[in-house]
């Protein structure tokens, strides 16, 4: 009797098995990011204006360019530390390090940003504090969720 040994084909690897569903993953993490960070800008607008400090105000239109700054940074710089593509295999501590540098990395492009736009009144930094501190433990904590639900 001849025994047959099956052999993977040399073209076959495994992560290409579950390459869509990591992309899926991938946009719907950028999507939460996204939702995360709307929700985040209008919570730190609102605690910026109740703080008993002096006036902060952004007109309407400054408004909506900086949530659309702030939305786009850290989406951007979610692809570009790739903490989308490690979010499917990792455990807790190397999902805690990508939110972290995400959020370090979306800092810098908005600030650039901001200062490229020369807004008047300027952006309170208070405010962009509470925002990265907000969306950085919201986002761990949404991260660390969504791991037991996989």
């Amino acid at each position: 009797m001849c025994a047959v040994r099956w052999q993977r084909p040399p073209h076959f690897r495994v992560s290409q098995v579950f390459q869509r569903r990591q992309q899926r993953e991938a946009l719907l993490f950028a999507a939460a990011d996204l939702a995360l960070a709307l929700a985040v800008f209008q919570a730190s607008y609102w605690m910026r204006t109740a703080l008993p400090l002096r006036e902060f105000y952004l007109a309407p239109a400054a408004k909506l360019v900086v949530l659309a700054a702030a939305a786009a940074s850290v989406s951007a710089a979610g692809w570009a530390t790739r903490a989308y593509a490690r979010l499917a295999a990792a455990e807790r501590p190397p999902i805690i390090a990508d939110t972290l540098r995400q959020g370090l990395a979306a800092a810098p492009g908005l600030l650039t940003l901001l200062y490229l736009l020369n807004l008047e009144p300027p952006v309170s930094r208070l405010f962009l504090a509470l925002f990265f501190v907000c969306l950085a433990s919201l986002q761990i904590v949404q991260r660390s969720l969504a791991e037991r639900f996989r």
